[in-house]
């Protein structure tokens, strides 16, 4: 049951690039990643790239996508950040969300060049996305002062 801001909604449009997004998934008893994003197809009705480049072309052809999310294991920085920076000079506002296996630097370096959330890949608060990405990504941040 979801509350708050996706009550009513639809579906959010999500764009899902790179690395395991794009591969096969096996049914495995433990869902694992990216198994264990994929099935939350009650709030999100997921698109599936595995190249940045026709991941940018759904969001210049589909300007209505909600949410971008990234598996940012595999792929070169510089790769993850050029894709980052033209999907927000279509989309400005477009929430960008990376996925990794380490809260390490790649995931800082991210997050410094202009992603909106974190989730690590086998994280048990994964089981909760729909309202990790309500509470960290779509909500007013209240900053101390």
């Amino acid at each position: 049951m979801t509350s708050g801001l996706f009550r009513g909604v639809m579906k959010l449009k999500t764009l899902c690039v790179a690395g395991a997004f794009s591969q096969q998934h096996d049914d495995h008893p433990l869902p694992s990643f990216p198994t264990n994003v994929l099935v939350h197809t009650h709030i999100f009705k997921f698109y599936v790239e595995s190249a940045f480049d026709k991941a940018l072309d759904v969001v210049n052809l589909n300007r209505d996508i909600d949410l971008i999310f990234i598996d940012a294991d595999k792929d070169s920085l510089p790769e993850i950040v050029m894709f980052m920076t033209q999907a927000r000079e279509i989309r400005p506002k477009l929430p960008i969300v990376v996925f990794t296996s380490h809260a390490d630097d790649r995931m800082r370096y991210l997050m410094r060049a202009g992603a909106t959330w974190h989730f690590l890949k086998e994280s048990p608060n994964l089981v909760h996305l729909v309202e990790q990405v309500q509470q960290h990504v779509f909500s007013a941040t209240n900053w101390q002062e």
